[in-house]
């Protein structure tokens, strides 16, 4: 419980950071997901069962910050968690280069889906037009940010409350 009480705050500080200073970083058209990025980091480093529940939480947060229909994230979230899950249980994935395509084509694949999604909802093929000259730019930085985030998220996600609360004691001399 208290894993996921870091995960949740983890969601909510980046996008709450992505949706107001960072919206247009590092440009308007490629976004700085950090939140997805940490989904497929779940993905990476955890088992099926303690992983899957924090990528649905972190689904459902990033739902109530998208004008997006509401469960889209998640579904998208959830599909790209066991696109990882599955390439973890196949291939071995602890060096750079893997972390990078992994993560790229996780989110080729869910950038994909998205404008299928959006296309269906809207009954607008505009979506999958945008989609198809914007995947390959959000892809490799999403990969290149994967390389970073998912040892960070690593760490992070092994701290405990008495780790971070530990009170340090004092040195007299």
């Amino acid at each position: 419980m208290k894993r996921l009480l870091l995960i949740i705050i983890w969601a909510l500080f980046w996008l709450v950071l992505e949706s107001t200073w960072l919206n247009s970083f590092p440009t308007n058209s490629i976004r700085l997901d950090m939140v997805f990025v940490s989904v497929l980091a779940i993905g990476f480093i955890s088992e099926i069962e303690s992983g899957l529940l924090p990528a649905f939480v972190m689904g459902i947060i990033a739902d109530a910050f998208s004008p997006a229909p509401f469960g889209t994230l998640t579904f998208i979230y959830i599909a790209a968690y066991w696109v990882v899950r599955f390439a973890t249980s196949a291939i071995y994935l602890r060096s750079y280069v893997a972390r990078f395509v992994w993560t790229a084509a996780a989110s080729i694949g869910a950038i994909w889906l998205k404008a299928a999604l959006f296309a269906l909802f809207f009954k607008n093929p505009q979506f999958l037009a945008i989609a198809l000259w914007r995947f390959l730019p959000q892809a490799a930085w999403n990969g290149a940010l994967g390389i970073i985030v998912i040892p960070f998220f690593k760490w992070y996600i092994s701290l405990s409350w008495d780790k971070i609360f530990k009170e340090e004691g004092l040195v007299l001399k």
